[in-house]
């Protein structure tokens, strides 16, 4: 009786593997959780150009799975869609049992749900690690991955816009973006970018290098006590952002118990950010739990330069990126920056301790106007950090936070929970209070504000499987900033809720339903008088998406988004956007792809929407539907042979209507995009 029970167990798990393993289909679209994440970053006004370095860190994963067998708590921790209370799980289970036999394995692990297995599959493995290559000279050349990728992109306008007068651009109207890539087992990286965005100038005059952006890198990976040397360009990822952050991280989206940032320290850098990076030398050195991080870097940025009488100052940094005319050409490399830093880390599987300490030095200092927001903005040449962060787990609950102070006296601060009360309901909480005289030009933590300052605030959020097929999730935001800000001339306050109910009745269906409700105080009026009073401007967002498998081959999805935006109890927008998208990706086939039209009417500012559009691969597009009309895309992937693929994007914007803000004599009636990319792996 005993042994037909535990065969028939066995059987309904295996049934249920297969079930798991069915669904997965390998895909280079980012996952749902990020691609939330993105939207909500663009929603915000946030720059999300360095994120592309997330989606090539997972497509690294694809190519080379985590070995959940043989990596390091460190290794582990930092792998960015698992939290870590379900990395400790995964170590205890492996110290515990030994080895996973296969990854049918994790689902007896109660912190990984169904859902968050069929995640990881395409990113981990249980397989034998491979020894060590020789570096000889023939190994160098014959072992080694190569990759040459090549995206050309132009923008097309069925009427000229009478007030972009592209005579004064220097270079071509199309985008180039060059990259080769080598990779020596993980011993040796190299990589060379080159990029120029639509009107720079290629190989001539002022892009004196060919193209008018260059970035590389070189790293060396060791087993001993020099773990890793980067010389060239890298970014950098230590605790929660507040102190030093660049790249991808969690933030406030519908992915509610996602907030902890998985730091990776010094990486490698290859995105298109043009001056969110480092430049110069990286070190990391570990000795058993202790590991040691210094980093040397000094590069020109663009800067709004701005001559005085007593000399030259900085108004403000420029990130567009952007060298076209005389005017930008003048901004570029004004500014240098240099930095010099170390981070210490102890790391155990349930404890990580780690401080930080960096200095920035500029060559011009900076100068703000002499509004009353910009009393506590930095205004000088030279800048010091330091802080201290931690993370803990115990059991089922993770505890983690940071603490930071600047030259300026400054103090900021963040603690978070996470904890799983039960296999079906996880909760999250987090509190935060960085002064109005914080200064960190290079932190990134989660924050209301573009900046990390000037703000306290405390969040919840839940994640509740109701019942099969139903899960709940639910966050509230409260927070205040104690100074003055763009267009709010008195301390204020705001709050931010949102409900997201989630159906999926099978494993080839799911559909959700969201709502989203955002107060902020703000001037009451646009008068030039100093004081203003300030009033809440609350916006409300409803969304309805779904999303079906329709055979192995196919699939279908549907959403649609409602917003509105009212200032003193008047309505000031209302818009939605609507769209319907298919799939095609098969396992095996020459080509795959994603067609989408959607229908939106947007009248203003307030009520823009903005949707992840899928893209050639390491590069993706979130637009913001704005106005009345239209737009549809088609991507395209085709696999040449073997090591060849070639992608095709199309997207065009049909406008029936401009925007409340544009005239509607220059409107633009429509608008395309051509994107071809083609990657070589050798």
């Amino acid at each position: 009786m005993k042994s037909t029970f535990l065969f028939s167990l066995l059987c309904i798990e295996c049934i249920c593997v297969t079930n798991i393993y069915a669904q997965v289909k390998q895909t280079e679209d980012l996952p749902v959780s990020v691609r939330n994440e993105l939207e909500s970053a663009a929603s915000e006004g946030n720059n999300t150009e360095d994120n592309i370095e997330f989606q090539e860190q997972l497509n690294e994963y694809i190519k080379h799975p985590l070995n959940i067998n043989t990596c390091s708590p460190e290794e582990i921790e930092s792998f960015p869609l698992l939290t870590s209370i379900q990395t400790l799980a995964i170590l205890e289970h492996r110290n515990k049992f030994g080895a996973f036999r296969s990854l049918e394995e994790l689902q007896v692990i109660n912190e990984l749900s169904p859902e968050a297995i069929r995640n990881l599959l395409p990113f981990v493995s249980t397989g034998n690690t491979v020894s060590g290559i020789k570096a000889s000279f023939r190994n160098l050349i014959t072992k080694a991955e190569q990759s040459f990728t090549l995206r050309y992109q132009k923008s097309v306008t069925a009427e000229p816009d009478p007030e972009n007068n592209e005579s004064n651009y220097t270079g071509a109207p199309y985008k180039l973006f060059s990259r080769y890539k080598y990779k020596f087992g993980d011993r040796f990286r190299f990589s060379l970018t080159g990029e120029k965005d639509a009107g720079e100038s290629l190989f001539k005059p002022p892009a004196k290098y060919g193209f008018d952006y260059l970035s590389g890198y070189f790293e060396i990976q060791k087993k001993g006590l020099i773990r890793k040397i980067i010389l060239g360009d890298y970014s950098y990822q230590f605790g929660q952002g507040l102190v030093m952050w660049s790249g991808f991280g969690f933030g406030k989206s519908s992915e509610t118990v996602l907030l902890k940032k998985n730091a990776r320290g010094i990486i490698p850098y290859s995105s298109t950010d043009e001056n969110n990076f480092m430049r110069g030398l990286a070190v990391r050195s570990t000795y058993k739990k202790i590991s040691v991080n210094l980093f040397l870097s000094k590069h020109k940025i663009d800067g709004n330069s701005l001559p005085t009488d007593t000399g030259n100052f900085i108004s403000a940094l420029q990130n567009t990126g952007y060298h076209r005319n005389a005017t930008e050409l003048e901004d570029k490399h004004s500014q240098s920056e240099q930095i010099i830093g170390a981070a210490l880390n102890y790391t155990t599987e349930n404890l990580s301790l780690g401080s930080l300490c960096y200095t920035t030095e500029f060559s011009l200092p900076f100068q703000q106007s002499d509004e009353a927001r910009n009393l506590f903005e930095f205004h000088n040449n030279k800048n010091t950090n330091a802080g201290f962060h931690y993370n803990y787990i115990y059991r089922n609950m993770n505890m983690f936070g940071e603490f930071g102070i600047s030259a300026s006296g400054g103090k900021a601060f963040l603690q978070g929970i996470m904890a799983q009360l039960h296999a079906n309901f996880s909760t999250s909480i987090l509190l935060r209070k960085y002064d109005e005289n914080y200064q960190a030009l290079k932190a990134h933590a989660f924050s209301e504000n573009s900046l990390t300052s000037n703000e306290a605030g405390w969040y919840v959020g839940i994640n509740w499987k109701v019942v099969r097929g139903i899960t709940l999730v639910s966050y509230a935001d409260y927070f205040q900033f104690p100074w003055l800000r763009y267009q709010v001339d008195a301390p204020s306050t705001g709050k931010e809720y949102l409900v997201q109910v989630s159906w999926k009745p099978k494993k080839t269906i799911e559909m959700y339903v969201r709502y989203r409700n955002q107060s902020k105080e703000e001037n009451e009026g646009e008068t030039s008088e100093r004081l203003h009073n300030l009033i809440p401007r609350v916006q409300k967002n409803f969304r309805w998406s779904i999303r079906m498998d329709l055979d192995e081959c196919w699939e279908w999805s549907s959403r649609f988004e409602w917003v509105r935006s009212i200032k003193k109890n008047e309505s000031t927008g209302t818009g939605f956007a609507a769209y319907q998208e298919i799939f095609y990706h098969p396992l095996k086939s020459f080509i795959s792809g994603s067609l989408r039209y959607a229908v939106f009417n947007c009248p203003d500012y307030d009520s823009r929407i903005f949707a992840y559009e899928n893209d050639v691969l390491y590069s993706y597009s979130i637009p913001a539907a704005y106005g009345s009309g239209s737009r549809y895309y088609l991507n395209l992937r085709f696999r040449i042979c073997r090591g060849l693929n070639v992608w095709a994007k199309y997207s065009s914007t049909i406008l029936l209507k401009a925007p409340l803000s544009q005239d509607p004599i220059a409107l633009q009636k429509s608008s395309g995009d051509y994107k071809l990319q083609v990657i070589y792996q050798f």
